[in-house]
């Protein structure tokens, strides 16, 4: 006992320690034996409690705590997860983003004292509020979060629970999304402008009715018919987002609208839906994700006007369930040259397979990358404020069956691009000379960037050569200047023997400098009769934080294929 004193307290002739080993001191032996049950509980408390103040302290001390409480608010602000799952594939999964943000600020809470106080002062923590969930929890959201803006969450049909404490606080709302079940989604909610509180500074409106586009007994949707939510119109929304809609909110602002999303949605007529966008004159951002339509192979040519969005920055159309409602929105629709147009799922390439299809925005391309990975095949290209993503999902585009789907590849870029102006070309491939098959003759790129599919070495880490080098493809770029190669693997096994002869600069990348030894720059570029065909070869090691990344500015999101940045 006498060693374990002394290792534990430092010497100290006053204050806190010298107590502390006194303390010690008199409960050795059989010192607590004297003591009855009660007593001993009491010192247990005594003992915890100094604890806790010691533990406080030495809390108090740790780096993280010396920040300034608004700059630690900050950082565990960012940390929390989001609180919007209205943009993911497929119907929302907002409930299960809400509750992983709860619990996280409860475990925020838990940490230390600190912590929680910071979590408690500060108003940005409580802004989130998910009126579905229990009143306490809403009461203290709507408390804490004083007057600062609102997202709020509301599930259909309405109870007064939900309602009620709102009606205080319609001025603070500015994201609002209401999540209706299936077994309601055919219902009109016409009692909902006298549920819903005025909401004159309300941004942002999500509706989410979970309903699928392959249920066999879902209704028609209703663009006519509107029922209105809100008492008053929301004068200040600017994003409305639909997904799986049996019905079209009436009473909004549909002219000041930038941002419209819907997916999922019951089959409507072609007609009216072009009526319907006419309306949002002011769009930025359009997102159409697996919409359908009724009736459109009845339609003649001259009954559909054209649809003219001159403020579109961006389109994206989602196709996994069919293409006659995309292609037919691309044929009618007048893009502005600045826009940005993005394709995705299973038969995005068949979309753009139309022979009358035309796409003006295009002509000004002169960059172009092609991915073809055993998940996706993924064409972007861009030009100075213009740019077209076509993302198609799975095996049907693969490389590997470029026999069967190589024409239609070829068809759709030599109708999409201006080949003779893309003078940039990235192929991101593990077989360059298959997948360069895809490329329409008529590419004249002076500048081909060739990046190795595999990430890291094959084989265990044994020598293995890059992918053949397409030579017969090469020689055809009769502008070709500028080669680049990535790879994680070593050099040719097969030098380069002929290249055109506009080529200029050959330039090597590899990821591990291991494989330094094996490099021979006289045998990577040699002609028939083995003398160097281009006056030299640069080399370059580089590790994966530097392997190029093959995403054009602004064509493919950053986060999720159907965000609008």
């Amino acid at each position: 006992m006498a060693d374990m004193q002394a290792s534990t307290f430092s010497p100290c002739s006053a204050g806190p320690c010298a107590s502390a080993t006194s303390l010690l001191q008199s409960i050795q032996g059989s010192a607590l034996d004297v003591l009855d049950i009660e007593q001993l509980q009491a010192l247990k408390a005594t003992i915890s409690t100094c604890l806790t103040l010691v533990h406080r302290s030495l809390n108090g001390r740790q780096p993280i705590n010396s920040l300034h409480p608004e700059l630690l608010g900050e950082i565990l602000q960012l940390s929390l997860p989001s609180s919007s799952g209205y943009l993911c594939e497929g119907n929302s999964d907002q409930a299960a983003a809400l509750k992983a943000q709860r619990q996280t600020l409860t475990t925020y809470m838990k940490v230390c004292g600190q912590w929680r106080s910071v979590v408690l002062q500060m108003a940005a923590f409580w802004t989130v509020v998910d009126m579905s969930s229990d009143a306490a929890w809403c009461a203290a959201c709507l408390e804490r979060s004083k007057e600062a803006p609102l997202s709020v969450f509301l599930q259909y049909p309405l109870n007064e629970a939900q309602y009620l404490p709102l009606a205080a606080h319609g001025y603070r709302i500015r994201e609002l999304f209401l999540d209706i079940p299936r077994e309601q989604r055919a219902a009109f909610p016409t009692e909902l402008p006298t549920l819903l509180p005025v909401a004159p500074n309300l941004e942002s409106l999500s509706i989410v009715t979970r309903c699928y586009i392959w249920d066999s007994d879902r209704p028609e949707l209703h663009l006519e018919r509107r029922p209105q939510i809100f008492p008053e119109p929301p004068c200040s929304l600017t994003k409305l987002l639909l997904k799986g809609p049996c019905w079209i909110p009436g009473g909004i602002p549909y002219h000041q609208l930038t941002h419209l999303y819907i997916s999922q949605g019951m089959p409507f007529d072609l007609l009216l839906f072009f009526a319907f966008l006419r309306q949002c004159r002011s769009l930025e951002n359009l997102v159409l994700d697996d919409i359908s339509n009724k009736g459109i192979e009845k339609l003649s040519d001259d009954c559909i006007p054209m649809l003219e969005l001159p403020t579109l920055r961006l389109l994206t159309l989602g196709v996994n369930q069919g293409t006659w409602a995309a292609s037919y929105l691309l044929n009618y629709v007048i893009l502005p040259p600045s826009v940005t147009l993005r394709i995705i799922g299973v038969f995005a390439i068949d979309v753009l397979k139309d022979k009358r299809l035309h796409l003006p925005f295009t002509d000004t391309f002169d960059t172009l990358i092609l991915e073809c990975t055993s998940v996706y095949t993924a064409i972007q290209a861009a030009g100075p404020s213009s740019g077209i993503l076509i993302h198609s999902v799975g095996m049907r585009y693969h490389w590997a069956n470029v026999r069967e789907t190589g024409e239609t590849l070829r068809n759709v870029l030599s109708r999409v691009l201006p080949c003779r102006n893309i003078k940039r070309v990235t192929i991101d491939s593990s077989a360059w000379d298959v997948t360069m098959q895809i490329l329409p003759d008529t590419l004249l790129p002076t500048t081909l960037r060739l990046v190795d599919r595999h990430i890291q070495p094959r084989n265990g880490g044994q020598q293995e050569h890059l992918p053949d080098m397409p030579e017969s493809g090469l020689r055809r770029f009769l502008e070709l200047a500028d080669l680049q190669v990535w790879s994680t693997n070593v050099p040719l096994g097969r030098p380069l023997s002929s290249v055109p002869g506009s080529l200029k600069k050959y330039t090597l990348y590899y990821v591990h400098p291991a494989d330094s030894e094996a490099l021979d720059p006289e045998r990577c570029v040699m002609d028939s009769n083995g003398s160097p065909s281009i006056s030299g070869v640069d080399f370059s090691f580089v590790d994966n934080a530097s392997w190029p990344k093959l995403d054009l500015p602004g064509v493919r999101p950053p986060c999720h294929l159907y965000d609008w940045q």
